[in-house]
């Protein structure tokens, strides 16, 4: 029987072509979650509840195996590898029964902490039946749909599309181009509810008086998002602590609904423009403008050593001369 290092060297080349072009199916039903848990496994801000269900140990479909397998499937894999036109993911996120995210990572060939692009897909399966809705707010924050968009973010850039883990170290991951694509439920459009009905009051009348197997408008969805990104990029009183991650380590964010864009942010930038907006309130008053300020150099030379673009700052007297020494 030959062995696959006994087969001719352009029939291997295509064998691991295929396994690092290979692309997992986006799941279609929620209603078995056996597989999944929310993880623990890192440092949240502010140890938030993520609300977001991940697969507790993926098959593992990406290059490290092969990796790992002898010194020449070793060297094979690096020459495969340094062929795919770019390091890119494919996430894929539902919003189950506006209950739980599911995030299932559709493509990952290679664990890398440079990456080119990450494409989201967020949709919508399963109506809301009875538990805790992630739409609804409570005590005076925001809802717990923005703490679970926010973790997947932070995740991600912290520890890449992996399962559980057993070390929370952070991986200081970087990305050059996220992508979330927003879409219509695959749903007759009759079952999708009215965009101005999907408030949390309005959409439980709704389903009172319609009944309950209506799924959120996605441009509903889509507001969320867009929403959520720029309160994290205002870098204020409350958001600062968490849009930090952006700043430092993404270079552009795209907002799409169903391939169409809505909306782009230029992190270099939004960086260079963003302006003290009583920043950082963990801190005492008196230091918040000195911690802002510090915050916003660091981040610029983050992103040159990161590979991420940056644009000169703009800013008071302290920022200008720290620019002119990195």
């Amino acid at each position: 029987m030959v062995t696959f290092l006994e087969l001719p060297r352009e029939i291997r080349d295509k064998v691991l072509s295929l396994v690092l072009s290979h692309h997992e199916d986006a799941p279609t039903d929620v209603s078995d979650a056996s597989g999944r848990a929310e993880f623990d496994d890192i440092r949240f801000v502010r140890g938030m509840m993520s609300r977001v269900m991940y697969i507790e140990h993926p098959p593992m479909r990406d290059s490290t195996s092969l990796l790992l397998l002898n010194h020449q499937l070793h060297e094979e894999t690096q020459d495969a590898i340094r062929l795919l036109p770019t390091n890119s993911f494919v996430l894929d996120v539902i919003i189950a029964h506006e209950r739980k995210l599911w995030a299932t990572w559709l493509y990952a060939p290679v664990l890398t902490t440079r990456v080119d692009r990450v494409y989201t897909t967020i949709r919508t399966i399963g109506c809301y039946s009875k538990g805790s809705s992630l739409f609804k707010g409570g005590d005076g924050g925001p809802p717990q749909i923005t703490m679970s968009f926010y973790s997947l973010i932070e995740r991600g850039l912290r520890v890449g599309p992996v399962g559980r883990r057993t070390r929370k170290d952070d991986k200081k991951i970087s990305i050059k181009e996220l992508v979330i694509d927003v879409r219509t439920p695959d749903v007759p459009s009759s079952k999708i509810l009215p965009r101005q009905h999907c408030e949390q009051w309005r959409k439980e009348l709704y389903r009172e008086e319609n009944g309950p197997d209506y799924l959120l408008h996605p441009a509903y969805i889509l507001g969320y998002v867009r929403s959520d990104i720029g309160m994290l990029l205002n870098m204020s009183y409350h958001s600062a602590s968490y849009g930090t991650l952006l700043y430092e380590r993404i270079g552009s964010i795209k907002v799409l609904m169903d391939g169409e864009l809505h909306e782009e942010w230029d992190l270099a930038q939004c960086l260079a423009d963003v302006k003290f907006n009583d920043s950082f309130g963990g801190s005492s008053r008196e230091t918040r403008r000195e911690v802002f300020s510090r915050w916003k150099l660091q981040a610029h030379q983050t992103r040159i050593e990161l590979g991420l673009p940056v644009m000169p700052l703009k800013g008071g007297k302290d920022e200008k001369e720290g620019i002119s020494s990195v």
